[in-house]
Parts: C-alpha cells; structure tokens; sequence
C-alpha cells in the first residue's frame, strides 16, 4: 500500500499503531523526504525494524538519513509522547517527527539509541520560537529609544555606576561538567536499587539525560529530582547478616540469560519469517480490487500471532536474573514458567499459525520451530 507522500503512511493508520505501542512497542522506520519540515515514518507490528526501514526506502527513493527501531507511548511517562529506540544517532528529526504526528493525538517525541543514549526531543506544547522576522524587528529601536543611552550617559546619576555592575554579573548558570558527572554517578546508583524500582528510575533518568544533552538550565532540578527518588526507591532485601542476599547462583543466571536470548531470537525469527510472507503477499495481490482489505485482513491475524506470543517471558526471565531477594527470585522464575505453558497452549492450539506454516507463497516452518524452542526452555527451566 503506497504511503503518504508527505507523512510516509496515513494518520490514521498512525494512530492506531501507536495507540498498540501502549502495550507492546511497535517497530518503525523514519527519514527525511522533501518536505525538510517534516518526516517520514513508518509503523508495522510484523516487520521487523530493518524491514520496515527497507519498505520506507522501496516507497519513497529519495528519502535520506532514515533509521530504523522501535516506538512506545510510555503512559506512565508521558501518554502524548512517542519514545523512538533507533540504531544509529540522528539529529534535528524530533521536531519533524512532532509535525509528522500532527492530527494523532501524540505532540511529544523523544529519540534514544539502543543503549538509552538520548539523542534528542521536542514538545510541541512549549513555547514556539520567535517567528520569522521577529528576531530582525527587536533591534530595530525607535528614535526615542535611539537616543536614551546618550540622554542616561549626559546626565550621570550617582546611583548610575552601580547598576552596570550588578547587570554584567547575572547569577551564574549550571556547570554542566558537574552536571554530567552527577548524572554518571545516578546512574550506578539506579542499578544498585531495587530492580522492581529500576524502570521508572531509568525513564526518569533518560528525561534527565535529554535536557543535559541540550544543556537546558532544568537539568539541574531535574537531577536533584532523580536523587530524591533512588533515596526513596526502597533497598534490595537484606540477609540476616545485613547484607544483600547472594541472589540466584552463576548457573542459574547463565541459564536463564539463555533462555532470554533464545526466546528472543526465535521471537525474532517468527517476525522475520511472516514479514517475508507480508511482502509475498502484498505483492501477489497488489492488483486485485481488494488489495487493500485483503491487506488489513492478513495484518490482522498476523498481529494475533505476535500479541499471543510478546515479550514477556524474556521480561520475567531478565527479572529473575536481577532479582537478589529469593523469594522474589522464585518468584520470577513460576511467572516466567506460567508465561511458558501459556505460550505453548497457544502454539499447539492456534489455527493461525497453521494456515501461516501452509501458505502457497513462501516456506515456512513457524509451528515447529515455536515448539522445539519451547520444549527446551520448559527442561531449562524445570
């Protein structure tokens, strides 16, 4: 389906991707295209990143400095902001990417690299800058205003010295090298708290980060902000002997770091593997009169698929390895068991995944390969 020449898909198809982000991040790609005061984005639940960024190329040849990630709406943080996880730095996009999003209902957008590096944001709700020719018109001064200096320098007043004095030395702004090394040393401390704390303090954290980047003077309030929640966020459970429990053993989380990772890249294979069906399909229907809904039928059921099958027992996994209290550990560990038979009654019992595995287009083996990577981790984590 060709993509809207100026915002790269419809707005309404926007919406309702992001309105999906809520729950479950979406994959996204966005570039330059020829309108500079605005970008190009698009959004899909199957592709993957790189997918999505190679459809976006495929759409529109002359876009420029396109990346590819993922997108979230945070309602915790911000339930109008748009959080962009991209592969490689960019600049000078957010404020185009708030254009982009005009008429969606999200006005604030924040980019951030793989890591949680911030790169850059933009609220629309601030205040906009001056208006062209504004700047110019300011110092242009009336004749009045023209001659007020000479009139103040010809008739001294003995109160006149002073006030120089006084304008010339403002109160001194932040030190942002100061700055940067407190928000370093936040940092180690968020990961020595309690790791059920650790999220929000991380998205407050990377909130911080941006306006440290911009050097904007609230970094200042926004730090002494994040200092006070790791003082409040509670402390890892200790032992009897007062010191942090010892957590899972070596073995343990060396199994269970497995088991994320292959979860994940089976998880990834899948999406690969229907994006590939996607493209065949799209393709061999582009003509039809209902290319369209036989489109937005086919997304539909594929979206089933990946809802049904998320991410959360690589979350309940990457949990019971940072919990350090055994109790929350064990915890950790029967959720990620429970999320595992979920998965797996799904698998055996979906049709969807059946009718993917029998497709005319291209060979698949979606089933099978969900169930040999199930079936080992369920004896990984007996």
């Amino acid at each position: 389906m060709a993509g809207d020449v100026n915002t790269g898909m419809e707005k309404g198809e926007m919406k309702r991707l992001l309105a999906k982000s809520k729950k479950e991040p979406v994959n996204c790609a966005f570039g330059q295209g020829d309108d500079n005061t605005m970008a190009l984005l698009l959004l899909d639940k199957v592709k993957a990143g790189k997918g999505v960024e190679k459809e976006l190329t495929k759409q529109f040849p002359d876009a420029k400095n396109t990346r590819f990630g993922t997108a979230v709406v945070d309602v915790d943080v911000d339930p109008k902001k748009v959080i962009f996880t991209v592969n490689k730095p960019v600049s000078s996009m957010a404020r185009k990417l708030v254009k982009t999003l005009k008429g969606t209902g999200f006005s604030k957008v924040t980019i951030s690299l793989d890591d949680g590096t911030p790169l850059e944001d933009f609220d629309e709700e601030a205040a906009p800058p001056p208006a062209p020719g504004q700047a110019d018109a300011t110092p242009a001064a009336t004749p009045a205003q023209a001659q007020a200096p000479e009139s103040a320098a010809s008739t001294p007043a003995p109160a006149a010295k002073p006030e120089p004095t006084a304008a010339a030395a403002p109160a001194a702004g932040p030190d942002f090298a100061v700055l940067t090394k407190a928000y370093a040393d936040l940092v180690k401390r968020i990961a020595q708290a309690d790791p059920a704390q650790q999220d929000g303090l991380k998205r407050q954290a990377m909130q911080a980060g941006l306006l440290l980047k911009k050097q904007d003077p609230a970094a200042a309030a926004a730090l002494d902000k994040l200092d006070e929640a790791i003082d409040a966020a509670p402390a890892p459970a200790a032992n009897g002997n007062g010191a942090a429990p010892a957590g899972p053993s070596p073995t343990a989380i060396a199994t269970y770091t497995k088991a994320r990772v292959a979860w994940l890249a089976t998880r990834q294979k899948v999406e690969t593997d229907i994006g590939k069906l996607q493209t065949s399909f799209s393709s061999a229907f582009k003509d039809h009169a209902m290319a369209a809904d036989l489109e937005t039928a086919f997304q539909t059921r594929v979206e089933s698929v990946l809802v049904n099958l998320d991410h959360e027992l690589a979350q309940k996994l990457d949990a019971a390895v940072k919990a350090t209290d055994p109790a929350q550990h064990a915890q950790m560990v029967g959720e990620a068991r429970d999320v595992m038979r979920r998965y797996q009654d799904f698998v055996a019992s979906d049709p969807t995944l059946t009718e993917l595995d029998a497709n005319p287009f291209v060979p698949l083996a979606i089933q099978k390969t969900l169930t040999a990577t199930l079936s080992v981790l369920a004896k990984s984590l007996a």
